[in-house]
């Protein structure tokens, strides 16, 4: 579901756990941030030469924790993905669902509802939820 928008970020909250992540391109800058209630005090710029990262950043007056993901503006599909699979698990983690790699379900159903949300929301494509 899409929070709130601004050229320069987007705010996504996933079903069912209800965790913002906020998404931002990986060549932006801590100041391109402004406006989307993430404390940036004490955030780093993006490594320069990643194609993407993901990290937990406080949010919001309370400092409750989002998921800071940084990705290219122009879409790179194995780029999104990467990127969607740690934020999956750490909002799994975050919210006490243990997983693990033998016929664990949850990582790639979390993984697919944030790469459509992260499609829709952040470049525009169509998507379709119902499959």
């Amino acid at each position: 579901m899409l929070v709130k928008a601004t050229d320069k970020w987007v705010i996504i909250m996933t079903p069912i756990y209800r965790v913002r992540i906020v998404i931002a391109p990986t060549d932006g800058t801590v100041e391109d941030l402004e406006g989307s209630t993430v404390q940036t005090a004490k955030l780093e710029p993006p490594e320069p030469g990643n194609l993407g990262e993901c990290e937990w950043v406080p949010f919001g007056k309370s400092g409750a924790q989002a998921v800071l993901m940084r990705i290219p503006r122009k879409y790179d599909e194995s780029t999104v993905w990467h990127e969607c699979i740690h934020a999956a698990k750490m909002i799994l983690s975050h919210v006490g669902v243990e997983t693990d790699d033998e016929g664990d379900e949850s990582i790639p159903y979390v993984t697919e509802w944030i790469v459509k949300l992260v499609k829709k929301h952040y470049y525009g494509m169509a998507v379709n939820f119902d499959d």
